[in-house]
């Protein structure tokens, strides 16, 4: 069944590459819900497994969407953490901790 967060985030985050900086507004997305459908599940972890073994590319957004640990990285620690948020083990929430 998938699972879908209770609030929504609304931030913006700096994203960088080697030319420039821009900043994009993520609002009324989930953290974890890398496909954009509205719901953090299944799918979103294939495609975040899919973009760590070089298969796909995320865009920007995506890559915001998928740091779902908030340390600013896209790594095996964020599939980790979506794969434990999306059976339901411990408490786990998605995206930066304020």
């Amino acid at each position: 069944e998938p699972v879908t967060q209770p609030t929504t985030t609304t931030t913006t985050e700096p994203v960088t590459d080697p030319t420039t900086t821009t900043s994009i507004a993520i609002q009324d997305r989930l953290y974890g819900d890398i496909d954009g459908n509205g719901v953090v599940e299944m799918t979103d972890l294939t495609t975040l497994s899919q973009y760590l073994i070089h298969d796909i590319k995320l865009t920007d957004e995506q890559m915001i969407l998928a740091d779902v640990t908030g340390d600013n990285e896209v790594g095996l620690a964020d599939l980790s953490h979506l794969k434990q948020y999306i059976m339901h083990e411990d408490n786990i929430v998605l995206g930066p901790q304020k």
